[in-house]
Parts: C-alpha cells; sequence; structure tokens
C-alpha cells in the first residue's frame, strides 16, 4: 500500500468514527464500526443501516475517537486534524501532545455546534443574558476528564489559572502560548456533562477590574480606533472618559467590559468561587483535588498592583460611575469578603 492510500486509510477509519460518536450523541446505541482502506462505512444496531460506501476488503479497523459526523459522507473532505487525533489514541504523545488535544478540542466543539447552532440555542450559553452569550461561548473551559467546567472571566487572571491548570492536568504544555492554550481549553460540554460538572470560576474586585480594562483596552490604539472613547481615533481617554463611553456606547460590545456574574453560566451558588486577592490557595486546592499535582501559579498577574494602586487615587466621579456599571458585582464580592 502507498503512503497516499495508508493515509486515506486512517482517515477512514477516523471519519468512520465520527458518526458512531454523533449516533451516540442522539441517544442511540452503536453496533460494530467497521472501517476499510479508501472506504467509509458506520453501522449502527439501532438504527439498522450503514452509513459511507460498502466495503471491499476484509481488513477492518475498530475505532472510538470522537471526531465530527460530517466526516462519515464520501463526499466530505476529512478534517486535517484527524490523523494526528488517531496518533494520540494510539499513545504518540510528546511533542505532538498539544496538536493532538487540539485536534480533539476542534473535533468535539463541531460536534456541539452540530446540535446547538448558535449560543442563543446552546443550553450553557443560554443561561446568560443575552448580551453576554457570544462572548460567554468562546470562553467556556471544560475538562471532560475531571468533569470540571471553569467560568472563564476576562481580566480576572484567566491567563494565569489555565496556564495554572493546563500544566497540572498534563506534561507537554509548558510552552505553548497563552492564547493557544485558552483555545485548547476552550471545550464545549454537552449539557448532561455541564450538570453534572463540578464548577469552578475566579473573581476580581469590580473596582480593580473596571480600572485593568482601562488600563489594558483603553490604552490600545487598535480600541481607540474602534470605540473613540475620547471622541477621536488617536487620543487616550481618561478613566472617567473610558467609563463614560462604556455607560452610553459600549457597555456590552466586549467581553471585558461584561459584568462578571453576567458571564458564569446558572446559579452562582453551584460553584467554588475564588478570589484574585487569593487566588494561590485556591487554585492549589483545585488542581491537587481534580488534577493531583500542583506546581505553583504559572504567570504573572499583570497590572495587578498598579491596579490596585489606582483604585485608591480614583475620584469620587468615577467611583460612582464604576459603582452604576457593576453593582451587582460589588455587592456579591462584598459579600464574599464577609
Amino acid at each position: 500500500m502507498n503512503m497516499r492510500a495508508a493515509k486515506r486509510s486512517r482517515l477512514s477509519i477516523a471519519a468512520s468514527s465520527g458518526f458512531c460518536e454523533a449516533i451516540k450523541a442522539r441517544g442511540h446505541e452503536c453496533g460494530q464500526i467497521v472501517a476499510k482502506p479508501g472506504q467509509l462505512a458506520c453501522f449502527c444496531r439501532c438504527e439498522g443501516k450503514a452509513r459511507g460506501n460498502t466495503p471491499q476488503r476484509s481488513d477492518a479497523a475498530d475505532v472510538s475517537a470522537p471526531l465530527d459526523p460530517a466526516m462519515c459522507s464520501p463526499h466530505k473532505k476529512t478534517d486535517p486534524f484527524a490523523e494526528r487525533a488517531l496518533m494520540s489514541d494510539n499513545g504518540l504523545t510528546g511533542r505532538n501532545a498539544p496538536v493532538a488535544a487540539m485536534a480533539k478540542r476542534n473535533l468535539r466543539n463541531r460536534l456541539v455546534r452540530t446540535r446547538y447552532a448558535s449560543p442563543d440555542s446552546y443550553p450553557v450559553t443560554a443561561l446568560l443574558p443575552e448580551r453576554a452569550r457570544q462572548a460567554a461561548m468562546s470562553r467556556v473551559c471544560y475538562a471532560p476528564a475531571q468533569k470540571l467546567f471553569y467560568a472563564r472571566l476576562p481580566k480576572c487572571a484567566n491567563s494565569t489559572i489555565v496556564r495554572t491548570m493546563a500544566n497540572a492536568s498534563r506534561p507537554g504544555l509548558e510552552d505553548v502560548r497563552i492564547n493557544r492554550l485558552k483555545a485548547l481549553f476552550n471545550m464545549l460540554p454537552w449539557p448532561r456533562e455541564f450538570e453534572a460538572a463540578a464548577k469552578i470560576t475566579v473573581l476580581r474586585d469590580p473596582v480593580e477590574r473596571a480600572v485593568s480594562a482601562w488600563r489594558d483596552k483603553g490604552h490600545s490604539a487598535a480600541f481607540i480606533r474602534q470605540h473613540r472613547y475620547a471622541g477621536d481615533e488617536e487620543t487616550i481617554p481618561t478613566l472617567e472618559q473610558f467609563l463614560i463611553a462604556l455607560r452610553d456606547n459600549d457597555y456590552y460590545q466586549n467581553g471585558h467590559y461584561l459584568p462578571q456574574l453576567d458571564m458564569i453560566p446558572g446559579p452562582i451558588e453551584r460553584y467554588d468561587v475564588g478570589t484574585v486577592e487569593r487566588l494561590e490557595p485556591f487554585l492549589e486546592r483545585v488542581c491537587m483535588t481534580y488534577f493531583g499535582q500542583f506546581s505553583g501559579l504559572q504567570n504573572v498577574l499583570h497590572h495587578a498592583t498598579d491596579s490596585r494602586k489606582k483604585k485608591l487615587e480614583i475620584s469620587v466621579r468615577e467611583r460612582a460611575l464604576i459603582e452604576a456599571l457593576y453593582a451587582r458585582d460589588i455587592a456579591f464580592y462584598q459579600s464574599l469578603r464577609g
């Protein structure tokens, strides 16, 4: 068998497996999965039919990787990540582990999105206010093996949290860029998985968080051009100008400005809630409970000290604007601190 045929065979196996997982997702019990070199065939006992081409050879292989059901059509191109996902299933990890893990994440999310086409129809994000659903969809973090759901909130040390949990979860992720790690852990749980999962989140002092958003996005040339906080495309806004712009124009147009409680699906009482102020002991407990190890915080909390210092210097007017924008967050955060 030449290399092209061998690759086609491996991708056929992956495709057949994807259809089987799609049937499972619809509540069916799957029968034998059969894949032939260059062919696609997937049998389900309860549906009583096969999908794909008729097998022409007898050297079948059973597989179980959860892949995209659309790949079962012989007229659709197979996913370029499928072969790498199979490599991971067969124990080929190490340097390829992040790539294989990303492939599994992509394929899981496609399967969920096949069922739920938008954040409005996805039962997890449908629990949120409409304004927060799109931003939350891209930040959902779920670890299937640990049955752990993390409501990841912007400007709440989420880079540190993701990096720390990633390093505790498996070897080989230490050098992966943080944006890729966030994408890797952006796994969408099925509704039944979400309901059964342990849930965690980390909140930040709302005043401190608003100041941090201004120091970050309020000083970004790209954001200034887009949102014109001070009335033009070049001027860096004062904190007061930034807060007024959020109140009058852009309050819900970016996830970094949304109230924290708006982006937490379901009742907050069901979450184990930590705070940025006491992040290390909280993460140590989480990592030891769900991953079995903890090697300390893995990132620096950028601007945290400056934001706390600036918080003490803000004017009465600025504080009043923040309190109006984030009243629920402030009340809940104060309750956490007793």
